[in-house]
């Protein structure tokens, strides 16, 4: 099977889940299991505010399956009608399924 894409709109919390940072626009990609190879997965987000520190979240998909990421660095600043969203890649960690 190849990589599958999942595009959507949820919440972004603290490691602890207690407090919701953001809304986040995200693309998650995915590599399924295979016979000698783990499932893989990540992808980036975009929020309306900077998030510090870099570390560890949960983010929550539409559906409303969590899942923890790691953000290790800040992408792009984009401009989107007229407002400035900030763009962070993310590495999944455990099962996206």
């Amino acid at each position: 099977m190849s990589t599958q894409v999942i595009n959507g709109t949820g919440k972004l919390y603290d490691a602890d889940e207690k407090q919701v940072i953001a809304t986040a626009n995200y693309q998650i990609w995915e590599k399924p299991q295979k016979e000698y190879t783990l499932e893989e997965w990540g992808g980036d987000f975009t929020v309306d505010h900077v998030i510090w520190p870099l570390g560890e979240y949960i983010i929550e998909l539409e559906d409303g399956r969590r899942r923890k990421v790691i953000i290790t660095s800040i992408g792009n600043t984009l401009l989107q009608s007229g407002q400035t969203v900030y763009n962070y890649p993310f590495q999944g960690s455990g099962s996206l399924t």
